[in-house]
């Protein structure tokens, strides 16, 4: 399934403008369609979860020590 900035923006609870931010800069992967529009997958939602968790965990496991 693939999804709209504004569904993910609604999903993440974050305006659009941070959503075009993490496509920007290669943190999340998103297909452009046309002059403006992009499309989201679940797969790259998902790896974006991962990245995000595995990234947590990191910064927890500094803390830890």
């Amino acid at each position: 399934m693939y999804h709209t900035v504004k569904d993910l923006a609604e999903r993440l609870k974050c305006s659009e403008k941070v959503v075009y931010g993490m496509i920007r800069r290669g943190e999340l992967f998103a297909f452009k369609i046309g002059q403006k529009e992009y499309r989201i997958s679940d797969e790259a939602i998902n790896a974006w979860a991962a990245e995000q968790r595995r990234r947590h965990d990191e910064r927890r496991g500094e803390r830890d020590d």
